[in-house]
């Protein structure tokens, strides 16, 4: 019975097996538009170096979090290796023939040109073989995956070697051997080159612990980059709100200032209405009382009051508010005085 459990090695070889349909049926999908092909092979090897590490949780998440993340990049990555693949197959399908038709000088020429073709799609092929999985493992510009991506190649040769031979072998039996064989491709492929390059991407990527630090780190240094520049917004529109503050002040200080230059002159166009609605019988005690010791008249007073924009100058001194009276008029007499002596 523990053939059979869920932790034996034959369960495990099945659920690898599975995993491997699963996943290049996702790949299929995902690589229909052409364009695609990059992103969902990086997302396939995403999610077969999961299985691998035995982190693979639910596979079909991984896959398309990782198809989303890194869709853009690795759509460049994928359309400048497309490109360079058609040249270096137009290249070599041209120069074969040039070389097949030649005899003698011209066809050592073609031969050496043909050469160092093959020699550049020799590198191109390591290149391909190892760019996508980088790019499922680590975080770098688009000019260093290229160039990681050779050196690592033929850093670790026989890695390399197997990776080709894995992709070569599974062509081979589709094609040749047993055609539905295709329903594993890529799927199977992927998981065997995942398990070939785990210890080489770790080493050249870090351990997973050292990613989850990195990870930490870069989100902690996102954070202070975050908090200044909140920072610096703040201070940005304290320091806008101060000068909004300013410029009010410097307004309602010109305001003040032009208003202040015009009450006399308004001062003495409102006496004359002043003058025809004045009640001075009415006039409050304690007001009447300080206005008859120094001489001012109620329609100074209606006047003084409208100049300021307090009460309309018609209003008699006996419809003023008392607070407004016992508050303002009597407690600043000797002000308004001297301001109505001042006007006149």
């Amino acid at each position: 019975m523990k053939f059979f459990s869920y932790e034996s090695k034959f369960s495990q070889l099945l659920m690898k097996l599975c995993y491997a349909c699963y996943l290049n049926l996702l790949w299929l999908l995902c690589s229909l538009p052409v364009f695609t092909i990059g992103a969902s092979t990086t997302a396939l090897y995403y999610a077969s170096l999961k299985v691998v590490r035995g982190e693979e949780s639910y596979v079909g998440r991984l896959f398309f979090r990782a198809f989303r993340e890194n869709f853009r990049q690795a759509t460049v990555l994928w359309l400048i290796l497309l490109g360079i693949g058609l040249f270096l197959g137009a290249d070599g399908y041209i120069l074969y023939h040039l070389r097949a038709a030649s005899a003698g000088t011209a066809a050592i020429f073609w031969t050496l040109i043909l050469a160092l073709v093959i020699a550049v799609s020799v590198v191109y092929v390591i290149v391909l073989e190892y760019v996508f999985p980088l790019l499922a493992s680590v975080s770098n510009t688009n000019r260093a995956m290229l160039k990681n991506s050779f050196l690592i190649g033929t850093h670790y040769l026989f890695a390399t070697i197997l990776v080709f031979a894995v992709h070569f072998a599974m062509f081979f039996a589709v094609v040749a051997v047993f055609t539905p064989l295709i329903v594993f491709g890529e799927g199977l492929c992927a998981l065997l080159s995942a398990w070939v390059l785990n210890r080489i991407l770790i080493s050249v990527s870090g351990t997973p612990e050292d990613q989850e630090e990195e990870a930490r780190a870069a989100e902690r240094a996102e954070r202070i980059r975050k908090a200044k520049r909140e920072r610096e917004e703040a201070e940005a529109r304290e320091k806008a709100e101060t000068e909004e503050k300013k410029r009010r002040e410097r307004e309602a200080e010109a305001k003040r200032k032009q208003e202040e230059s015009e009450r006399p002159q308004r001062f003495k166009e409102l006496l004359p209405v002043a003058k025809k609605y004045c009640r001075p019988d009415k006039i409050p005690e304690a007001l009447r009382g300080l206005m008859n010791r120094d001489g001012i008249p109620e329609y100074a007073i209606m006047a003084f009051c409208g100049a300021k924009n307090f009460f309309p100058a018609d209003m008699p001194t006996s419809e003023h508010p008392k607070e407004f009276i016992d508050g303002y008029c009597i407690q600043f007499w000797d002000n308004i005085r001297d301001a109505i002596r001042k006007y006149t």
